[in-house]
């Protein structure tokens, strides 16, 4: 049985902090070597975001993820459990980037870029080709990023042996993105 998304706090302003860390990092990968010389070209004459830009754009989207859409009629809503570019931001990445000021940011967002949002993750991937990887929350402050997938039980049971320890390998990060270096390493035995 098909169970509508509603969204999740945490994960929206995850979703949203993802689409600003890019937008900083100034990634442009549309697949085309052409292309991608061409996009440079232009962000070159513009002048990057600023620090204020991107704190509106990080809370608008954020904001707007949270907002039902409403059905011309009035008689259905739905929450959008997705954010994408193609060689052009789509309508909520839009109408963030036009409300922090950014214009229709186009040259600002990566192309070729997604994210799906669910109540406990979102998978983001950003450039041509990018599967992307999954953001679960992990606990109360920490995300677990990976490009592992799985049933609730089997994501349950992956984020427990994280937090023991003893998959160093798998990322974790906090709510601003920055890796956690300090989670239980499991004890060795002689």
């Amino acid at each position: 049985m098909h169970q509508q998304y509603v969204p999740n706090e945490r994960v929206t302003r995850r979703c949203a902090k993802l689409w600003r860390r890019e937008i900083e990092a100034g990634s442009h990968d549309a697949g085309d070597g052409m292309i991608n010389a061409f996009a440079r070209m232009l962000k070159a004459k513009k002048a990057p975001p600023t620090k204020e830009q991107l704190d509106a754009f990080e809370k608008e989207l954020a904001e707007r993820l949270m907002q039902p859409v409403h059905s011309d009629d009035g008689e259905h809503s739905y929450y959008r459990a997705s954010v994408g570019t193609d060689y052009h931001p789509d309508q909520i990445l839009s109408e963030a980037l036009t409300a922090a000021g950014l214009g229709d940011g186009s040259l600002d967002v990566p192309v070729k870029s997604h994210s799906y949002l669910d109540a406990g993750y979102v998978r983001a991937g950003f450039g041509y080709r990018a599967f992307g990887a999954y953001h679960y929350i992990l606990t109360d402050t920490l995300w677990m990023v990976t490009t592992l997938s799985g049933t609730t039980e089997e994501i349950e049971t992956l984020k427990k042996i994280v937090l023991e320890g003893r998959l160093p390998e798998i990322r974790v990060e906090d709510d601003d993105c920055n890796l956690v270096s300090n989670l239980k390493q499991p004890k060795r035995s002689s």
